[in-house]
């Protein structure tokens, strides 16, 4: 189980390390690694869960893996976990909107901000699929990645730019 760390309105800067080729793959990882990473995928979503979250970057719990999880509905089930994510604007970042957003990271009872975020994105990430299920004992059959490039809007542009952020070491305060 995971305690999401929490930060002052100052904030330290937590950068996200990008995750090799090899560690993306989890070449050379035994069964016991293996299933370290997706226990530990499963407890971070846990812990966004019970905090009510609707996103969590490792930064935010003590990893320095470039690695969130998205789950903009807040539904269990529905949460996408994304390695070595690059968010960005598809025009250049010309229009943005107001968001009024809270974050994990910060104290319980704090004040939500207004940020200024892009109404769309791109993401093009490698994504964890199946991380919910048992890891099989088959050789070769642990994780499976898919590439995933496609455009966000709403919501779930806005939890992709707040998680893509705490991978730069950049937290809320950082954006009003």
């Amino acid at each position: 189980m995971f305690v999401v760390q929490l930060f002052d309105d100052a904030g330290k800067r937590m950068e996200g390390t990008t995750l090799s080729q090899s560690a993306l793959a989890f070449q050379g990882l035994d069964e016991v690694d293996l299933r370290a990473v997706h226990e530990t995928i499963r407890d971070a979503v846990e812990a966004m869960h019970r905090m009510h979250g609707v996103g969590i970057a490792w930064p935010q719990i003590g990893l320095p893996w470039r690695v969130f999880v998205s789950c903009p509905d807040g539904r269990r089930g529905s949460a996408r976990v994304f390695v070595n994510p690059d968010v960005f604007s598809p025009d250049g970042g010309e229009r943005t909107v107001h968001s009024t957003e809270g974050c994990l990271s910060v104290e319980r009872g704090a004040r939500r901000l207004v940020v200024r975020r892009f109404p769309q994105v791109v993401i093009h990430a490698h994504e964890i699929l199946d991380w919910h299920k048992p890891i099989s004992s088959k050789p070769g059959r642990g994780a499976r990645f898919a590439e995933v490039h496609y455009t966000a809007t709403g919501m779930e542009a806005l939890v992709l730019q707040h998680e893509h952020d705490h991978l730069e070491g950049i937290l809320l305060g950082g954006r009003v």
